[in-house]
């Protein structure tokens, strides 16, 4: 009888951890990445993925990302509320969004939620634009213990359009 080929073994077995890892990775994307994939879907063109409107339309991928992965009434209708202390002309708001109804584009970015990233379950903690206008998104694992956190405030930084930003809950220290 032969003997098993040991070195052949930890070969096979390291290269399925890696296939695992590599999955994992694909699975976890930042979800910095995602939302602002989510974002872009209220959107008539990727040309306005700069403008001053992904301030209101951030708000909104977090929204429709928590409805999916927490609670489906997350913020109830207190998202409308917050979108109003983004002042955005209404002529912007008309030219660059695929809807001026916020509630229509909510809905799109819940059905691509849903569609895309049926299986993240990650719970969005805080989400704001930095001071630099990079995104940052906190997150934790769905559980059942995490159902039960909410969102305590939202707060600005700086003028409206460069470093605008919405925090779940109010913390931000960097």
């Amino acid at each position: 009888m032969k003997e098993p080929n040991h070195a052949l073994q930890r070969t096979e077995l390291r290269a399925v951890a890696e296939l695992f890892v590599l999955h994992e990775r694909q699975m976890m994307r930042e979800l910095s990445d995602i939302l602002i994939e989510i974002a872009m879907q209220g959107l008539k063109s990727p040309s306005f993925g700069h403008s001053a409107v992904m301030h209101p339309l951030m708000l909104l991928a977090h929204v429709a990302w928590n409805r999916e992965t927490k609670s489906s009434d997350y913020m109830g209708d207190q998202y409308e509320t917050e979108l109003r202390k983004f002042p955005i002309p209404k002529s912007k708001l008309h030219n660059e969004l695929v809807s001026e109804e916020w509630n229509v584009i909510l809905d799109k970015m819940q059905e691509y939620k849903k569609a895309r990233f049926p299986d993240d379950r990650r719970i969005i903690t805080l989400c704001a634009f930095t001071p630099r206008e990079t995104l940052r998104v906190e997150w934790i694992p769905s559980t059942e213990q995490n159902q039960s956190l909410e969102p305590t405030t939202t707060r600005a930084y700086g003028a409206a359009g460069r470093g605008s930003a919405f925090c779940w809950p109010q913390r931000y220290d960097s």
